[in-house]
């Protein structure tokens, strides 16, 4: 974990400060003499320190030293000690020396010697790599630990019922916020400096959508693609250490991950986690069979509270509730047989998986963006106060549409692509990598410029239906990747599968059930029962603002007689993720 201080006054010195905050609102369970040796001063305005969260954290810190100053850099490359150091010279700033074609997630504050000069703070491009920040009396403190900047910021403060409604439809909240005012999120493409009482964003740089590709050829852009993907894998290839594991499922981008560094002789180790007999084992574990390897199971285990509230304090999201209660312990595993492991993160949005459905209006891809997005139960759900459900759809339609009032785009799609990575993919979806990153390396192997430059410039009929990506994959490893279907064909599969399904256990009697689902959601809600209702007393106040906390208590009471809808148990984990949120602030 990073805990950072940079004071905003001159009189004021940035590592007393930083040491007095760290003893006033508690730490890990780590010997705090240590930790508090583990400081680094930068001048006298800014002071940073690494706490190990676990026995086996890693350092996230690179210095690099340039003619005006320090460049600190927190990021999942080890920019100084790996010579990943970006070859363009290209600057965010005259003050700040790094490209912005440095792949993965990174947040560099450059710090001048000249203290008569602003301090600059900029993201990577989507801003994937969290960095929570408050202004306090003392200046302004930053932490990839919501926790640590919650309790930091001033006592008193309230939840803003808005943004916990948005978090709680959505799973994320939208640009800076979070569901307390006064804590910010790092914005992505950003630079902020940070001067003597002044703290304000002087410039933003993200991704261009173009049209660079909609003359090109099936064969020009299959070779693009293929030339793109190689380049990511040999720049990935040159930072991974020699324990390397590959988180493998059985969709689409960690296959391709696996293609192509195999391809460039990068050796991985294979791990997979869910239920054994889920479909999702069930494909990873024939991928691996394909290739002549075995993929480790990590079968997932009974949910433990500590572990959950744990990791969504530290994360500040409502909704990462895939790892909820298990997650430290996925960590601990891959940390003991591995120093990295490649994700799958951005495939899915930058190859259009989330543009394919004709069943939405696509004349207005705001509409279309916001339709796709929200869950329509909590349109009809008790559980969230008829206030916020009344105008719903709309409320959210005008959020997106300001967060796209400024956009340059060459086609109108790009309006929802560019909503997937900035607000879905950011400050969701990057829960995983930011997760993994306490304690490993997470190689977010789509996170690269030559990628993204890519399917940023794709026609739509391109990105439909990950028309390009699948015809690509098959082209070139076909013994990883099936031919591409059309939607006709893969009805009347999908078809014969449901009917092959049904006769086979009227063959063999088996019971009329699927397949085990990846995670039990409604287990995770069950054995931690009585600790969701204590905990929903205890944040009743703030969480009554937006949620009927009185009918989800009676929901949790009803388990044992009536097992709710996989929909409605991720609602339930949203709020129970909520009261999460909110007991770091009481």
């Amino acid at each position: 974990m990073i805990l950072g201080m940079l004071t905003l006054r001159a009189e004021s010195d940035a590592s007393q400060t930083l040491a007095a905050l760290f003893k006033r609102i508690g730490s890990p369970p780590v010997d705090r003499d240590s930790a508090l040796d583990q400081i680094q001063t930068f001048g006298s305005r800014l002071a940073i320190m690494a706490i190990p969260d676990m026995p086996y954290s890693r350092p996230r810190i690179s210095i690099i030293p340039f003619s005006d100053g320090q460049l600190i850099v927190l990021a999942d490359v080890y920019i100084g000690e790996r010579g990943s150091q970006p070859e363009k010279t290209d600057t965010l700033s005259p003050e700040l020396p790094l490209s912005w074609s440095l792949p993965g997630r990174w947040i560099a504050i450059s710090v001048p010697h000249d203290t008569n000069k602003p301090i600059q703070w900029a993201s990577d491009p989507i801003g994937a790599q969290w960095l929570y920040f408050a202004e306090t009396s003392d200046g302004v403190v930053f932490s990839d630990s919501f926790r640590i900047v919650a309790k930091a910021a001033d006592r008193g403060q309230n939840i803003d019922p808005e943004a916990l409604c948005r978090a709680l439809v959505l799973g994320y909240n939208l640009e800076q916020e979070t569901i307390i005012p006064s804590v910010k999120l790092a914005p992505g493409g950003c630079v902020y400096e940070w001067g003597t009482g002044d703290f304000h964003s002087v410039r933003s740089h993200q991704l261009e959508y173009g049209d660079a590709l909609a003359g090109a050829t099936d064969a020009e852009k299959v070779a693009q693609v293929e030339a793109a993907f190689h380049e990511a894998a040999l720049s990935w290839k040159k930072v991974l250490p020699t324990r390397t594991a590959l988180s493998l499922s059985a969709g689409l981008d960690s296959r391709t991950a696996l293609a192509y560094l195999r391809r460039v002789g990068v050796e991985m180790s294979f791990h997979t986690f869910g239920q054994p007999g889920s479909t999702e084992v069930i494909g990873a574990q024939a991928v691996a069979q394909h290739i002549s390897c075995n993929t480790r199971l990590f079968e997932i285990p009974t949910a433990s509270w500590g572990d959950w509230a744990m990791n969504i304090q530290r994360l500040g999201g409502v909704g990462p509730v895939q790892q909820s209660g298990w997650a430290q312990r996925w960590r601990a595993m891959l940390a003991n047989e591995a120093d990295a492991v490649v994700i799958g993160y951005l495939g899915d949005a930058l190859t259009g998986k989330h543009l394919s459905s004709r069943q939405l209006d696509r004349s207005d891809w705001i509409n279309y963006w916001t339709h796709w997005s929200l869950s329509w139960e909590w349109q009809e759900w008790p559980g969230l106060r008829k206030k916020w459900r009344k105008g719903l759809f709309n409320n959210l339609a005008a959020n997106f549409r300001q967060a796209t009032n400024t956009l340059e785009v060459a086609f109108p799609h790009q309006k929802a692509f560019h909503l997937d990575l900035y607000c879905r993919q950011r400050r969701w979806v990057a829960s995983q990598p930011n997760d993994i990153g306490a304690v490993l390396l997470p190689v977010c192997f789509f996170y690269h410029p030559a990628i993204w430059k890519i399917w940023a410039n794709l026609p739509l009929h391109d990105l439909e239906r990950q028309a390009l990506y699948r015809r690509a994959n098959h082209q070139l490893f076909p013994e990883l990747f099936h031919r591409p279907v059309s939607p006709a064909e893969d009805m009347f599969q999908r078809a014969l599968w449901k009917l092959a399904r049904f006769l086979k256990r009227a063959d063999v009697g088996l019971p009329p059930s699927e397949r085990p689902r990846v995670i039990d959601r409604w287990q995770a809600l069950e054995v931690t029962r009585q600790r969701i209702i204590d905990q929903l007393e205890h944040s009743r106040e703030p969480l009554e603002q937006v949620v009927d906390v009185d009918f989800v208590l009676e929901r949790m009471d009803t388990f044992g007689l009536q097992r709710p809808s996989e929909a409605e148990c991720a609602m339930i984990m949203r709020v129970v993720n909520a009261s999460h949120l909110i007991s770091a602030t009481i």
